[in-house]
């Protein structure tokens, strides 16, 4: 057991933390680099939502003069920036919202060009405001397009407000995989009709779904999205977002940073936290700020 400094309530025993984070994790520069957590970072609470926490931990230890700027600017290092932004806002927006179905998108090359994907995002937007207009609802989006090998686009994302007698479930009559009549898909009929084949699938679990929906946020996306001008990612208006994130003190966050982090990197590491856990921060941030 080592105490860290003179504060004699931080103790941490240095077995059981390379126990938990294995396998390069008994040497004594890594819990010295625990410890340097504890004493001089910052850490940030952020919120998706109510249904999802992460602990972002910032490290204000690095010397960032001595950081070859050159590398930094790189199209490379540029790249990788913007793939990790924009995965982590499909997925912020995707849980900090409310949604009703996960759908695949597709065009019918009989009656849409499949290639022209600036086109499609256009006239697949004026066709959601024409839905509101039509059916009087509310509808919320969130769309990440994917590209076939041939160069056509599809796309996949979540739906919330479609008009239930718009979409029937799909049957054995349909013509369909196996798997979409089994597990309860729906036909949007008029998607369909315009654009072509549509399926969408009850969301059951938030988490699992906005994970899926970032993953489609890669660098062969992100690649062809800076060649032809167009955007990684399509999102109604209005959609909520995790807002200010709340900072914690190195008291708070001690028991999290024992776990295993979700990301690490020279910069920051994160954290998935249970809810119950973030409440339990939550509660002692509020401890600490009352006076």
């Amino acid at each position: 057991m080592v105490k860290i400094g003179n504060l004699s309530n931080y103790e941490f025993d240095f077995k059981e933390l390379s126990e938990i984070n294995k396998p390069v994790h008994g040497t004594y520069e890594y819990h010295r680099r625990r410890i340097d957590k504890i004493l001089g970072y910052q850490y940030k609470l952020k919120n998706y939502g109510n249904k999802y926490f992460k602990l972002v931990v910032l490290k204000t230890d690095i010397d960032y003069n001595r950081i070859d700027r050159e590398n930094i600017v790189n199209n490379e290092d540029k790249l990788e920036n913007n793939l990790i932004r924009a995965k982590n806002r499909v997925f912020e927006l995707a849980m900090c919202n409310e949604w009703d179905w996960f759908v695949t998108l597709t065009l019918d090359p009989q009656k849409y060009d499949r290639n022209d994907l600036k086109r499609y995002h256009k006239d697949l937007t004026q066709f959601v405001r024409d839905q509101r207009k039509r059916k009087g609802v509310d509808y919320k989006f969130l769309f990440v397009p994917e590209q076939h090998q041939d160069g056509t686009w599809h796309m996949h994302g979540l739906l919330k407000g479609i008009c239930e007698r718009d979409m029937p479930k799909f049957t054995w009559q349909d013509g369909v995989k196996a798997d979409l009549v089994k597990d309860g898909y729906h036909n949007w009929i008029p998607y369909a009709k315009k654009f072509g084949f549509v399926s969408l699938g009850k969301v059951k679990n938030a988490v699992a779904v906005s994970k899926y929906c970032s993953k489609y946020i890669n660098k062969a996306l992100l690649e062809s999205q800076m060649e032809i001008g167009a955007h990684t990612y399509y999102a109604s208006r209005g959609l909520a977002d995790c807002g200010e994130s709340i900072s914690l003190s190195p008291a708070v966050v001690q028991e999290v940073i024992r776990m295993r982090s979700l990301y690490e990197s020279d910069f920051c590491d994160l954290y998935e936290i249970p809810a119950e856990q973030a409440n339990e921060l939550l509660l002692s941030y509020l401890d600490e700020t009352q006076f």
